[in-house]
């Protein structure tokens, strides 16, 4: 039988829809998509309102939701106990600007997107932080209602000289108070508006699908997905998307990877935690066994999926595991097998990693789909920061520093990102950006950054040219037996000892 919702069209005026903000029956809820709208297109807004242009049908769906605080940009709404309250559906970005601005807290708005003020002589509206205000400025939050009007005429200076410019802030006041928008108020269970949720949100700017998922579960700001990732993030292995971490979560529990927010079933609120606690050590493996310190030196994420599988799966891998892992990493990064696509692969590691096999046997079964074939590197002509090539070189650069320069480098590495590490090549003629830390730091080390003894006494002579020609050689053969060396594709898998009397 078709799910039908109960759905009621009404106009409101602005002026409605800041009473309804004030008195807590609007909510924004904590787990709603960031705001996306710049200084730009707040003023647009108040410009068609201005100019009495439509601004799009709201979408309000009637929910009996326990008492809580709301936030439009700058204004917080308290909690407000009683409240008739309504999900912002459709329509989140438009009325956040709307209340944001008319209620602004600041008398003087200057910090934010919805800073807005209306220059009176030329009637056109501006956000405050990208220019100056003229003494013929007046801003939008002194127009919310009569009061607030009349109570900034008496404060303002040119009152006496511009009486012409008076009638022009009554004219303003009144078309953005009475301007009146369309909103359709739906009523239904949860899985109706989830579903209505979706369809109006997946029509126009698309949406993340983590942001999708956190507003279908309405998972708590500490328990989302936004600020797992966040906490993620905050370590030394850098910047970790949300969209990553909901992906990891369903390898985790076992979903299907290709299914969307919408239609996964079996949530619960350990979800986002298990998969965080995954993740951490998954990091924390790849940047102490595999030596790749930052999530910048791994031109894709794919692997991550199915190691916070294993992990979650096996939390403390014996040593020979951890090095069968460490092998599918490398090897799966140089062969070129994590840049498969689509979700066929990722459904082959959901079925090779198992609780029902050894964990030894679950890491041979995933080298198993990885291949050993390697591929010879050729430095290129540039620096191509998301290549292969100039990532595996800045991490084998960092491999030949001692502890403090290595530190030192990858601090500069976290602050400037693989962008800024070309010089670390060849493509400057100062010696002192060949290196990632101030050259007379590594002088001892040079050898192990690439210099052989040609190169060096070059370097002595102030010959550049024949550094760069002698240095490239080197790198190129040091960066091809980095690889050897990482993958071990000569070195047995067969199972320990210790399996085997496990096993028997």
């Amino acid at each position: 039988m078709v799910t039908r919702g109960k759905t009621q069209i009404r106009s409101f005026r602005v002026e409605e829809l800041l009473d309804w903000a004030k008195a807590g029956r609007l909510r924004v809820p904590d787990f709603q998509r960031k705001l996306r709208w710049e200084p730009k297109n707040v003023v647009e807004l108040f410009d068609s309102i201005y100019r009495s242009y439509p601004i799009g049908t709201l979408l309000f769906a009637k929910r009996g939701l326990p008492p809580a605080s709301s936030r439009f940009g700058s204004v917080v709404v308290p909690p407000v106990a009683g409240a008739d309250t309504h999900w912002i559906i459709d329509g989140q970005q438009r009325v956040t600007s709307i209340v944001g601005t008319l209620l602004h807290p600041d008398l003087e708005p200057r910090s934010d997107q919805f800073s807005v003020y209306f220059e009176l002589e030329r009637e056109e509206f501006f956000v405050r932080r990208r220019r100056e205000v003229t003494p013929t400025s007046i801003p939008l939050r002194e127009l919310r209602d009569s009061t607030t009007v009349l109570s900034w005429l008496r404060r303002w200076p040119l009152a006496s000289e511009r009486p012409d410019l008076e009638p022009r802030v009554f004219e303003l006041s009144q078309a953005i108070r009475e301007f009146t928008v369309a909103a359709a108020i739906v009523e239904g269970d949860d899985a109706l508006l989830r579903s209505i949720f979706v369809r109006t949100n997946r029509a126009g700017v698309d949406m993340q699908e983590s942001e999708v998922f956190e507003a279908l579960y309405g998972l708590t700001p500490q328990r989302s997905l936004a600020a797992a990732a966040a906490r993620l993030s905050s370590g030394p292995m850098g910047e970790l998307e949300a969209n990553t971490l909901l992906r990891c979560a369903k390898h985790v529990a076992g979903m299907d990877p290709g299914a969307r927010p919408e239609d996964l079933e079996g949530i619960d609120p350990q979800f986002v935690e298990r998969a965080e606690s995954a993740i951490r050590a998954v990091l924390g493996f790849v940047s102490d066994d595999c030596q790749l310190p930052h999530l910048d030196l791994v031109p894709q994420r794919f692997f991550l999926m199915p190691l916070a599988r294993y992990f979650a799966l096996f939390p403390r891998p014996s040593l020979r595991a951890r090095r069968l892992l460490r092998r599918w990493v490398w090897r799966g990064l140089v062969t070129g097998s994590f840049e498969q696509t689509g979700f066929g692969p990722v459904r082959k590691y959901q079925s090779a990693i198992s609780s029902e096999l050894h964990e030894e046997e679950v890491a041979r079964q995933m080298l198993a789909l990885v291949g050993s074939e390697l591929r010879h590197f050729e430095l290129p002509d540039r620096w191509v920061p998301r290549s292969l090539e100039c990532k595996m070189l800045v991490a084998m650069l960092l491999r030949g520093l001692d502890d403090a320069a290595y530190e030192m480098a990858l601090e500069d590495l976290t602050r400037k990102g693989m962008a800024k590490s070309g010089t670390w090549l060849t493509e400057s003629e100062a010696p002192e950006a060949w290196v990632p830390v101030p050259f007379e730091r590594v002088s001892g080390q040079l050898e192990a950054l690439g210099f052989d003894r040609t190169a060096i006494e070059a370097l002595e002579q102030g010959d550049l040219g024949l550094v760069l020609k002698h240095r490239r050689v080197m790198l190129e053969l040091m960066l091809n037996a980095f690889v050897v060396e990482r993958c071990e594709v000569d070195l047995s898998d067969r199972p320990s000892i210790s399996q085997l009397v496990g096993a028997a």
